[in-house]
This record gives C-alpha cells, structure tokens and sequence, in this order.
C-alpha cells in the first residue's frame, strides 16, 4: 500500500533526526508532487539545491534541477491553463469549466477517499479556486473600465 502522506510524514521524522539526509529531503519532495502540494515540493528542491549542491554528484544536481524547473513552470501556469479553457474564453465558459472542476475536485466528494486522494483534492481544489478567482476579477475589472468609457462619461454626465 503506497500512501504518500505517510512516507511525507516519515522523511519529515527523518529529517528532524538527521537535517544533511539529502535523500529524505528528496524522496519527500517527490511525495509532495505527487500529492499535488507544489510549493512544497518546490521549497524542498530549492532546499536541496541551495544547502546540498556542492556535495552532490554531478548527474544528481541536474535531475534536481530539472525537477525544479519543471515545479517551477507548473506552479506558473496560468489561470486559463488551470481551468482548461482557452485565453479568448467568455466568462459563461470559464464558468462553466470552473464549476465542472469544483464537482471534480471538491474535498467533500473525496472525504471517504483515502488520505493521498483527500490530499491531492484539496491541492488540486484550491489551484482551481485561485485561478477562478483571479479570471473573476479580471473580468470585473473589463466591466468597470467598459462602463466608464462612454460618450456620457466623456461629457462629464457618468456616474461618480
């Protein structure tokens, strides 16, 4: 049975014992991914890089990079990417993805799930949230720039 919280919880037991364990510190990094928390992960690989880079084998130090990198470009993936909706999408569509998402991923459909799942709901969950929230306020902000820019704004007759 392969549970990443709890391999997760034991390299963090190890790691307390024996802080210079670079393998622990990597084998949790790859538990976080997998549980979908990046910015764990991405602390953990930075950790990694930074504290372990001189006395790692060569090939070691670039597999830990590249892992970097590519948590790296995930987490800076964009809102649209988030929701799987294309960049000219209408609010209905990012709606309308947004809310088949939240059903998918909830954290209350999973909550008889076993832990890893619950986990990686809750990660996959608030990703969604996020860039839902963020394409909302976009939207908000073209609403308000639209209605200010009228002819009767323009003579001094809008709204204040």
């Amino acid at each position: 049975m392969s549970s990443y919280c709890r391999a997760a919880e034991l390299f963090t037991h190890v790691l307390v014992a024996s802080p210079r364990h670079d393998r622990a510190l990597s084998a949790r990094s790859e538990c976080y991914r997998s549980l979908g928390d990046l910015e764990a992960c991405l602390a953990d690989l930075t950790e990694l890089t930074t504290k372990f880079k001189a006395a790692a084998e060569p090939s070691t130090l670039q597999a830990w990079l590249s892992k970097l990198a590519a948590v790296r470009s995930e987490l800076r993936q964009g809102p649209h990417e988030t929701l799987g909706v294309t960049h000219d999408a209408s609010e209905a569509e990012v709606k309308k993805a947004y809310r088949a998402l939240c059903l998918n991923w909830h954290p209350d459909k999973h909550a008889a799930s076993s832990d890893d799942t619950r986990a990686r709901a809750k990660h996959k969950f608030e990703r969604v949230q996020a860039a839902y929230t963020t394409l909302q306020a976009t939207f908000e902000r073209r609403r308000g720039s639209r209605a200010g820019s009228g002819r009767w704004h323009q003579q001094g007759y809008g709204f204040e």
